[in-house]
């Protein structure tokens, strides 16, 4: 038995967005833990909140709001970066269909980046090592 289920493409979006943030809070307080010795529980305290609140918003079972996301650039010393750039993705695509050479398909669960030797465009061609 197989398991199948959609995902639209609104869910999709909020999910990959919200892993997008709860990653870089990640990588920020990784960070300052090396460079300043900040703790989850130390943030907490600068917070004003429990630990578990924090580790609760990094692991994804607490809610994350605009102002906690503020409230974190502060407590790291931070700055929040913001911008909506126009999609390039198609419609209801899930996954990017490429080349390698010898015209072997490699399917992959997101386009790829530019510069990571696809050419990232309607029928995609390896241009990486052997190619």
């Amino acid at each position: 038995m197989s398991f199948q289920f959609a995902i639209d493409s609104r869910s999709r979006k909020a999910a990959r967005f919200m892993r997008r943030v709860r990653t870089e809070l990640q990588k920020a307080l990784e960070e300052e833990k090396g460079k300043r010795k900040i703790t989850q529980a130390e943030l907490a305290r600068l917070l004003g909140v429990d630990r578990s609140v924090i580790n609760k918003q990094l692991t994804g079972s607490g809610n994350l709001t605009l102002r906690s996301i503020a409230d974190w650039a502060w407590a790291l010393d931070r700055d929040i970066v913001f911008s909506l750039p126009p999609s390039h993705s198609r419609p209801g695509a899930n996954t990017f269909t490429a080349e390698w050479p010898g015209g072997v398909p490699v399917f992959m669960p997101a386009a790829p980046k530019a510069g990571c030797g696809f050419d990232v465009s309607e029928t995609a061609t390896y241009k990486g090592y052997g190619g």
